[in-house]
């Protein structure tokens, strides 16, 4: 993941967008099973809105039994629930 800023667009040859870009994941990572891919954005998770991944960081620290996140991808935002 990474902030994503005007140098950062054009290196990967995309518009930039404000917020948190996922830029690679692990073949067998939490993320990967929970329906993120490289290029979306995370707008916000459990209520909270995730502009810089600091946000996420704090995000991620509270318990939690059960996650639900907003991705944008491809120009349309995608809800998530996982957990109990």
């Amino acid at each position: 993941i990474a902030n994503m800023n005007p140098a950062l667009a054009e290196e990967l040859g995309v518009q930039p967008d404000e917020g948190v870009v996922v830029l690679r994941l692990k073949r067998r990572s939490f993320a990967r099973q929970s329906g993120l891919a490289p290029g979306d954005y995370i707008l916000s998770i459990n209520g909270q809105e995730i502009k810089r991944v600091s946000d996420l960081e704090a995000s991620l620290a509270q318990p939690s039994r059960k996650w639900t996140f907003s991705i944008k991808r491809a120009g349309r935002v995608i809800q998530r629930s996982i957990g109990l």
